[in-house]
């Protein structure tokens, strides 16, 4: 199935390395992301849902290859006043 997460021991690695990294960005920003999955139907699609702040949602979409993560910066602006959220594909 194409939306299955490589487990192998090296995908494994890399996926903990990403996290750490993913971790020491959100930090760097003071931000507690909430993180959810969600499994939709059509598209058959695994996805990754990151929720930050208080207030009125506003849906960052990332694109050119970007993952949630790249937008801490914009979450941070926005946290106070509007929870920011972000989808990813999970193993895209």
């Amino acid at each position: 199935m194409a939306n299955e997460v490589n487990t192998t021991p090296v995908a494994t690695a890399g996926i903990e390395s990403y996290r750490q990294a993913e971790r020491a960005l959100w930090d760097h920003y003071g931000l507690e992301p909430n993180e959810q999955f969600v499994d939709l139907a059509s598209p058959a699609v695994h996805l990754r849902v990151l929720e930050v702040g208080s207030g009125e949602p506003v849906l960052f979409i990332p694109g050119s290859g970007g993952t949630g993560p790249y937008g801490a910066r914009s979450f941070a602006s926005c946290s106070l006043s509007a929870v920011s959220c972000s989808i990813d594909p999970v193993g895209a």
